[in-house]
Order: structure tokens, then C-alpha cells, then sequence
């Protein structure tokens, strides 16, 4: 297979891990198998409970942390951050199955989102979402970005 970025796989659930596989990083590229790479994923990823009124982004001090929902979400949450010293970056995924407003953090900030009436994100679409938190080292907010798996 010729090189090929992560975003340019058709369908993930067609290989079986035994592919090769090159991380590309400062300092040098890593090979390893697919195999490999889904289980360090899943190492270093943390799920996130879904299922209460009030959905807990645990960082565990991690500087980027990897956070994935439980479950389906339905309807409407407060989000919450804890554990975040050291922080700097995080990644929350999670899928909704109906049209939901969520309520975020006084310390969170979404430029140029619609979407956004503060506290509440409403998220019109069902599927897969995708929030990036980066720390802002000045004012101490979290600079947030939303986007919708469109696959």
C-alpha cells in the first residue's frame, strides 16, 4: 500500500493490524504495526462516564490527554474539567444521538461558533464529535474547537 495519512483511510475496521505502520515526529519517525498503535491508543486513552447529568473530564495531570465517552449521549450535560494541573491539550470524543445542548465550563472559550451562546453548545447533529481543549498560558482558559465526524 502506498503511504497513506490516518485521514485518508477508507475504513479502519478493513485492516488486521498486522500492517506497518510509521509515526512521523520530531526527532525522528517510529515504525510499528497497526496492532501496536490501537493498543497504545487504548493504553493511554480514558473513558469518560457518559451516562450522569454532569459528564467529568478527568486530565489525571496528563499534559495531553485522550478522553473518550462511554456511551451514546441524548441529551443535554454539564461538562466539568478536573485534574487539570499540568494540563496543557486535550481531546474529548464522544457521539450524540440527538440534537443536545451542552453546558461548559466559565473557563472554556469558542471563537467564531455559532453553536456557542455561553454557557451552552448546542450540538444540532447526531454523529461522532470531536472537542479540542488547548490551554491557554496567559489567561488560563481552555481555547476549545468543535468538529463533526462527517463520515
Amino acid at each position: 500500500m502506498a503511504n497513506k495519512k490516518i485521514s485518508e483511510l477508507d475504513n479502519a475496521a478493513a485492516f488486521d493490524g498486522s500492517e506497518s505502520v510509521e509515526i512521523v515526529q520530531v526527532g525522528g519517525n517510529v515504525k510499528t504495526t497497526l496492532s501496536a498503535l490501537r493498543t497504545f491508543i487504548e493504553i493511554f486513552s480514558v473513558a469518560v462516564v457518559t451516562t450522569g447529568a454532569t459528564i467529568t473530564l478527568n486530565l489525571l495531570s496528563r499534559k495531553d490527554a485522550l478522553l473518550v465517552g462511554s456511551a451514546n449521549i441524548s441529551t443535554g450535560k454539564t461538562l466539568a474539567l478536573s485534574n487539570t494541573t499540568g494540563a496543557i491539550r486535550f481531546v474529548f470524543l464522544f457521539n450524540i444521538t440527538a440534537s443536545i445542548n451542552l453546558t461548559i465550563p466559565a473557563d472554556w472559550v469558542i471563537d467564531d461558533d455559532s453553536r456557542w451562546i455561553r454557557p451552552t453548545l448546542t450540538l444540532i447533529d447526531a454523529g461522532e464529535y470531536r472537542i479540542t481543549g488547548e490551554k491557554n498560558s496567559v489567561t488560563g482558559n481552555w481555547v476549545i474547537t468543535v468538529s463533526l465526524n462527517k463520515n
